[in-house]
């Protein structure tokens, strides 16, 4: 939708005076949060590895995200 729902994010975040998605990702690094990016909705919505941000740790599919999750103490599956 154009980038409609990030703008409302983006707005919404600000309202509620939030670290914006940089400084949320950098806490998470500083953590020890691990990214996996999913090749099979990387592959359903053309989207390739160059156009991803920096910090992605793997990409794999469904198979090796649950494996992953399943050994940590909390995960977000977005």
């Amino acid at each position: 939708m154009w980038g409609l729902g990030t703008k409302m994010m983006q707005k919404v975040m600000k309202q509620n005076r939030m670290p914006g998605v940089p400084e949320l990702m950098e806490t998470a690094l500083d953590l020890g949060v691990h990214f996996i990016a999913c090749t099979t909705t990387m592959g359903l919505m053309g989207i390739t590895k160059d156009t991803l941000i920096d910090g992605i740790d793997q990409f794999a599919g469904v198979t090796t995200y649950l494996a992953e999750a399943k050994q940590g103490s909390v995960n977000l599956f977005i």
